[in-house]
């Protein structure tokens, strides 16, 4: 137990020193900020958009000498829902948003390098020797997901700063001062589990190609090509179609968003059960990952 232990941590140090986890961490913060920074922009539009509606009516009734009712309402609350993304309760629920929705090539890339390079390297017969294959692929399974719960607290953070920082932009602005909204602090579980979930197994998948492969472009195909083979079946149980029906289910997609929801339906009755079924689909990867390790040789 104690070699698995220092194991796990060699391996997570690893994941940091070969500069994978770095690199995705900086994509994805980077894509966070992307995302922030287009949604401004787009909620700018919409209140241009806004004052020249607003312009064209307030001429029109100078050349008529007579008041006009005309509904603008819905476009003031397009305006009021793009800019709800800016509020700093919600700004995080956008940020788990994009993870959820990128989070699972980018991880299951991670994922395929983590192991593939160990075998191009020839540094997997180290391992092997001793403390045992299995042992091993193990301490990578659980370091990945360390890796994977500790990018989901980072982009978490950075979405309550961003938001915060949106915020205060926006709030010192007059513009905007009349579109200014009230949101209420409500995380929860699914929020944090909806890209954990899709994340780990789509990581595990790209793993276990790699790893009965013994290559790392075994499993970054594979994590590009499945998914888009995932979309022709049917099957309400299969890990892509319950990923968008949980992400679906979990956000609040709000109007200006880089991210949207799916347009594909499944048929599981409700979340939780879409939560149990993936339990079972990362333990199949999980054990199948685990099995292999038993009877592969390096």
């Amino acid at each position: 137990m104690r070699n698995l232990h220092n194991l796990f941590f060699q391996e997570l140090a690893l994941f940091w020193k070969t500069k994978i986890l770095p690199v995705l961490l900086v994509i994805i913060l980077g894509l966070t900020a992307y995302g922030f920074i287009s949604s401004y922009q787009y909620l700018g539009k919409t209140i241009e958009e806004l004052d020249a509606v607003k312009a064209e009516i307030a001429q029109m009734q100078l050349e008529t000498e007579e008041i006009l009712e005309i509904d603008i309402s819905e476009l003031e609350e397009y305006v009021i829902n793009a800019l709800s993304t800016f509020h700093p309760n919600n700004g995080y629920k956008y940020a788990l948003a994009i993870l959820a929705t990128i989070g699972p090539i980018l991880f299951g890339i991670a994922g395929a390098l983590f192991i593939g390079t160990e075998y191009s390297n020839q540094t997997i017969k180290v391992k092997v020797s001793h403390f045992g294959l299995s042992n091993a692929v193990f301490a990578k399974i659980l370091a990945l997901l360390a890796s994977i719960i500790v990018s989901i607290a980072l982009v978490f953070i950075a979405g309550l700063f961003a938001s915060r920082i949106g915020w205060g932009l926006i709030t010192s602005q007059e513009a905007y001062s009349a579109f200014v909204c009230e949101a209420d602090f409500n995380l929860n579980y699914r929020m944090l589990l909806t890209p954990l979930t899709g994340i780990a197994f789509y990581t595990y998948l790209a793993f276990f190609i790699a790893l009965i492969s013994k290559k790392s472009t075994a499993g970054v195909i594979g994590v590009f090509i499945i998914p888009f083979a995932e979309q022709l079946l049917s099957l309400s149980f299969i890990p892509q179609k319950l990923h968008l029906y949980l992400l679906n289910t979990t956000y609040q997609y709000f109007a200006g968003w880089i991210v949207s929801p799916s347009m594909l339906t499944t048929h599981v009755r409700t979340p939780t059960v879409g939560y149990y079924i993936f339990i079972v689909w990362l333990s199949v990867m999980v054990g199948a990952s685990y099995a292999i390790s038993k009877v592969q040789r390096n």
